[in-house]
C-alpha cells in the first residue's frame, strides 16, 4: 500500500527533549486508562553525563488502534521532540530546525512545529 518512506511513524528529535516524561504518562493512560508510566511504550532515558534525554519508542502504531491517527505521546510532547511524520517530512523538519536554531534560540527549547 505505502512505500516505506511514505508511512507515518513516530520519530525522535532528542536534542530538544527536556525529560518531562509526559509522553510516558500519556502513553500509559492510552494503554491502561490509568497513569502508570511503567506500562508505557515510551521510555525516556536520562543521560546525565551527556546532559541529554532520549525517548525510546517501542510502539507499533500500525497495530495499536488508538495511535493510528495521532499518537498521544506526540500530541502531548511540549517540546516537539516526538514527531508523527513520514521519513521525508521528518528529515525536512529537522533540517529546518537545525538551520534556524542560531537565528531563533527558542528552537533549542521548543520545535517550530509545536507553535501551531
Amino acid at each position: 500500500m505505502f512505500e516505506d518512506g511514505e508511512k507515518k511513524r513516530i520519530f525522535v528529535e532528542e536534542s530538544i527533549c527536556n525529560g518531562c516524561h509526559m509522553c510516558e504518562v500519556m502513553c500509559s493512560f492510552v494503554n491502561t486508562q490509568n497513569f502508570y508510566p511503567n506500562k508505557s511504550n515510551v521510555k525516556v532515558i536520562n543521560y546525565e553525563w551527556k546532559g541529554r534525554n532520549k525517548p525510546l519508542v517501542s510502539c507499533d502504531v500500525e497495530t495499536h488502534a488508538p495511535c493510528q491517527t495521532l499518537p498521544q505521546c506526540v500530541a502531548f510532547c511540549p517540546t516537539g521532540a516526538l514527531v508523527w511524520a513520514t521519513k521525508d517530512e521528518f528529515a525536512t523538519m529537522v533540517y529546518d530546525l537545525h538551520q534556524n536554531i542560531e537565528a531563533k534560540p527558542s528552537y533549542k527549547a521548543r520545535a517550530p512545529w509545536t507553535l501551531r
